[in-house]
């Protein structure tokens, strides 16, 4: 009978192996599930925000955070913030006093003699998020490095050179549309076409007045 009860014996630590094995494969199973459900959720929480100026949606790649309208300080202003904004259209105000001589000022914004839009137009905007963790605005190219994705391309826009106010160098989309079909000269924050200047600028590999282009990219 010794030889049955050693193997009834071999039997059961066997299974109490397969047992604990089993447990720990479980472990492990669990686990893996809850790093995959992280991974998930830290990509989803993971991204990056740019400003597509002259349109009012986003790109394919990426999602609408909100709708707006481009704006700034006016474009004759000493001290103007040289800053545009992309402004909700859900607005709220506060109701303190403030003398004019005190205060800065937000404007609209209207596209400059930008060709094949025309003049005056109210420039929209659209604030999007996209997936990937870093995104950036390339000047003077319609071309993303290699890695990376285009959220949308377009010319290099900025404020008229001759004018007062400090303004800043803005991705103008290649397709821009009107915030609205009204034509009304009201100034404000003006968009132009940027034009490369040889001199300083190294020529080549840029050429003189020519129209310069921008990219936004990410990755």
């Amino acid at each position: 009978m010794k030889p049955c009860c050693e193997a009834e014996e071999l039997c059961t630590s066997v299974e109490t192996k397969l047992k604990a094995m089993e447990a720990k494969l479980n472990t492990a199973e669990t686990k893996l599930e809850a790093a995959e459900t992280a991974l998930v959720r830290s990509s989803q929480e993971r991204g990056s925000i740019f400003v597509r100026w002259g349109r009012k949606t986003c790109t394919n790649h990426s999602q609408l955070v909100y709708e707006g309208a481009a704006g700034g300080s006016q474009f004759y202003e000493e001290g103007a913030a040289a800053n545009t904004l992309c402004l909700t259209l859900e607005p709220e105000f506060d109701d303190t006093p403030v003398p004019e001589k005190y205060r800065g000022e937000l404007h609209g914004a209207e596209y400059g003699r930008i060709p094949d839009i025309g003049k005056d137009y109210d420039v929209p905007c659209s604030v999007c998020r996209a997936s990937q963790s870093t995104t950036i605005m390339i000047p003077a190219t319609s071309t993303c490095p290699t890695g990376w994705t285009a959220q949308y391309a377009g010319h290099l826009a900025a404020g008229y050179r001759g004018h007062e106010a400090a303004s800043e160098y803005v991705c103008l989309d290649k397709d821009p549309e009107y915030a609205s079909s009204d034509q009304v000269d009201d100034d404000g924050r003006l968009f132009h076409y940027t034009v490369t200047v040889c001199g300083s600028l190294p020529c080549p590999p840029y050429k003189n007045e020519k129209v310069a282009l921008c990219v936004v990219c990410s990755k």
